[in-house]
């Protein structure tokens, strides 16, 4: 998870990211963190832990000082509270993609490949589309370009896929949608499917599956626990 301060409290872009674990699915406790500072990083927003083998893998997303845009690295350890992010490694960069920013990393294996859903800013305004990234070793990535597009409507402007699951028939995504740059940070969530979990078809065209009861009614960054 992230920490972040409420906008025009100082430092108030993600400073910090750390894993919980817990016993029982309730009680949890940090078990690792690492700060902004060490990415050489002014924000650092969603990471992906993922279990291979008898190892980890954790996908970091920030924006690097160097050029000021969003890039995925990736870090590995034996333990989930091993992690040591000076030996990250570049999964996938604005300038290797063309695009103008790679963030919001989700990684699924899908038969021998992994599938790393990226969301995408094709420039700095925007849209902002999810990419796919294929991998057969889950550290070299082929760059897919854009699987998921915005939409015609209240998700316009970015359809983010967040998480996803399988079903009898295939796969369900659920993604942060918005219509315009001023909703960002207050996405709420759609709903898609696919076969192939590369193809996907929108099934909230007409609105958001679902919102939050609470405050604006954003509802984003899902994730699903089988």
């Amino acid at each position: 998870y992230r920490l972040r301060r409420p906008r025009g409290t100082g430092d108030d872009r993600g400073f910090e990211c750390r894993i919980a674990a817990s016993a029982d699915g309730l009680q949890f406790e940090d078990v690792w963190s690492v700060r902004k500072g060490e990415l050489r990083s002014t924000s650092m927003e969603r990471t992906c832990l993922r279990r291979v083998g008898d190892r980890y893998r954790l996908y970091l997303s920030y924006e690097h000082t160097d050029d000021g845009r969003w890039r995925i690295d990736v870090c590995e350890a034996d333990r989930p509270d091993a992690f040591d992010a000076r030996t990250a490694r570049t999964v996938l960069t604005p300038d290797a993609t063309g695009t103008d920013a790679v963030k919001d990393p989700y990684v699924v294996r899908v038969g021998d490949d992994y599938l790393m859903y990226v969301s995408t800013f094709l420039t700095a305004a925007g849209p902002a589309p999810t990419s796919l990234a294929v991998s057969t070793d889950g550290l070299a990535f082929e760059w897919r370009g854009t699987v998921f597009d915005v939409g015609a409507g209240w998700d316009r402007y970015q359809a983010r896929l967040s998480a996803v699951v399988v079903t009898r028939e295939g796969y369900a995504g659920f993604y942060d949608g918005s219509g315009s740059p001023e909703e960002d940070t207050e996405e709420r969530l759609g709903l898609a499917v696919s076969r192939d979990a590369r193809t996907w078809q929108r099934l909230s065209a007409g609105g958001p599956w679902l919102v939050s009861p609470h405050a604006s009614g954003a509802l984003r960054y899902p994730d699903v626990l089988v």
